[in-house]
């Protein structure tokens, strides 16, 4: 029988759902709001798997896996770490403050909140540069992802393979826009949650459980591979800060809080998510060990996975594991993948129209026309950063370990500090966004021999977050009155009976 009929047929229905779902999207947007925030009307189960199927895109799918078959429990362990943190502790820090700010704000997107909340012109162009350059890089990743299954599954060309998730993401976003984001995501999550829990069952049986993996990879590799921090050393602490502090800082993340309906998806989307995160990013990494295991028996081959890591689960599901868990896992990461892209294409399309065109350089623009700009837009970057995809890349894990550093750096002190502390300035906000784009970028290129901490991650946040804290002590506070309002977060809740209403706008104070 050819499988490759069955592959084929489970793709097209899946992208025509996908597409289906944006068209039903398209007809349920009915403002500039629900296009870019969902009118702030966004329920606990569609919020949640939105919010873990946009962080766990194709790196957890393709290159974690990949990463783990080469480092071991190490991998494990970050999974683990990045439920709590990415999930729980990020969740229960911003989404709640982040969310009355930004309605108190009318805020659409985070440079729109970024300026608001800062006062600052400046802010905006930076945050709003730093977001079209980085979020494109993500997206490659995300292209590069899905051809590399595609080119294993089916044989087709690295560029066909681009080129068909290209046209299915840039078709139902432009056209559904947030809602369809996140009502595919929502899809996506449940059958990516699905292929982290069938996966490493499978692995376990057919492997003969957890102690025999464990004795086969210490034997055959090396006892260090079963350790901690084992093959990857000290190094392995600056990959799990950046992999599980780094969605604190990410736009097309943190742009999910401003959409949460009420109180009551904020607390039952804590749980959700983190149980979610929980049971998807480690079980991945396990996947990737175990087919490590596999390999040493001699029950697969790892020739392919020689060539490129990345192709370690696309190679344990096309030769080991069975048929109808392979056809699960092909649409589980052509929905990871897309389910990330589709938030990126957004994050990226309004920074364009919205924060560089409209407010940035001051073209005055009705609604309507932002709304069909935007769509027009995400056409275009979704051409242009498919055409960059086809450059010689490196592994995908790799692309998203420099995004997540860069975004993290330059994001997460205004952010964080932006809800949290009354003293941050506009001053500060600047420096910090720019040193958070510069460091990163100098030690991951020309001062990558002289950093003693391995990894750009460490050092750039600490001089973002110092330089944050430093420039507010020295430079212009913000107006008294205008940061009480912006910080009186129970008063707020107290007059508001459902949070979807508008709030008090602190730009009138």
């Amino acid at each position: 029988m050819d499988y490759k009929i069955i592959y084929a047929l489970a793709l097209i229905a899946y992208t025509f759902i996908m597409l289906f779902i944006g068209f039903k999207a398209f007809k349920a947007t009915k403002s500039l709001e629900d296009f870019y925030i969902g009118g702030r009307k966004i329920g606990v189960w569609v919020i949640a798997f939105a919010y873990v199927s946009t962080w766990n895109s194709a790196v957890t799918y393709v290159g974690f896996p990949g990463n783990a078959y080469k480092m071991g429990m190490p991998m494990i362990a970050s999974g683990i770490l990045s439920a709590i943190f990415a999930g729980f502790i990020g969740w229960l820090l911003m989404a709640r403050r982040l969310r009355i700010q930004s309605t108190k704000l009318h805020s659409l997107t985070i440079p729109d909140y970024l300026e608001a909340r800062y006062k600052s012109y400046g802010v905006r162009i930076l945050s709003t540069i730093a977001i079209l350059i980085f979020s494109g890089i993500y997206l490659v990743a995300q292209y590069a992802a899905v051809a590399y299954i595609l080119q294993i599954y089916f044989g087709l060309s690295y560029g066909v393979s681009v080129l068909i998730m290209a046209v299915t993401i840039g078709i139902y976003t432009s056209v559904g826009g947030y809602l369809a984001v996140v009502w595919t995501d929502l899809i996506q999550g449940i059958i990516m949650t699905i292929v982290a829990v069938s996966v490493p069952i499978f692995c376990l049986v057919a492997l003969g459980g957890w102690n025999e993996i464990n004795v086969t990879l210490a034997t055959n590799v090396s006892p260090a591979f079963n350790e901690i921090p084992g093959l990857m050393g000290p190094l392995m602490f600056s990959y799990m800060a950046f992999y599980t502090l780094g969605s604190i800082g990410s736009p097309q993340l943190t742009v999910k809080f401003f959409s949460i309906r009420d109180k009551k998806v904020w607390k039952y989307g804590l749980l959700l998510i983190t149980l979610v995160l929980a049971v998807q990013t480690p079980g991945m990494a396990f996947s990737g060990v175990a087919t490590r295991a596999a390999v040493e028996k001699g029950l697969m081959s790892g020739a392919v996975i020689a060539q490129n890591a990345d192709f370690t689960m696309p190679a344990l599901m096309t030769t080991f594991a069975p048929k109808i868990l392979s056809i699960l896992y092909l649409v589980g990461v052509f929905g990871a993948s897309m389910s990330t892209a589709d938030s990126l294409l957004l994050t990226s399309s309004t920074a364009l129209v919205r924060d560089l065109m409209q407010k940035g350089l001051r073209i005055e623009m009705e609604d309507k026309k932002v709304q069909k700009l935007t769509s027009i837009a995400t056409l275009a970057i979704t051409a242009v950063t498919a055409v960059l995809s086809l450059m010689d890349l490196p592994m995908v894990v790799m692309i998203s370990v420099m995004q997540l550093t860069v975004v993290g750096a330059a994001f997460m002190p205004s952010l964080v500090f932006g809800i949290w502390w009354k003293k941050g300035t506009k001053t500060a906000s600047l420096v910090s966004i720019a040193s958070g784009l510069a460091v990163p970028i100098l030690l991951f290129t020309v001062f990558s021999k002289y950093n003693p901490f391995g990894h750009p991650f460490w050092p750039s946040i600490i001089i973002s977050f110092g330089s944050y804290a430093i420039c507010s002590k020295f430079s212009k506070p913000l107006p008294e009155r205008f940061v009480n309002d912006l910080f009186a977060y129970k008063e707020w809740e107290e007059q508001e009976a459902e949070w979807g209403k508008e709030g008090v706008s602190a730009n009138e104070k």
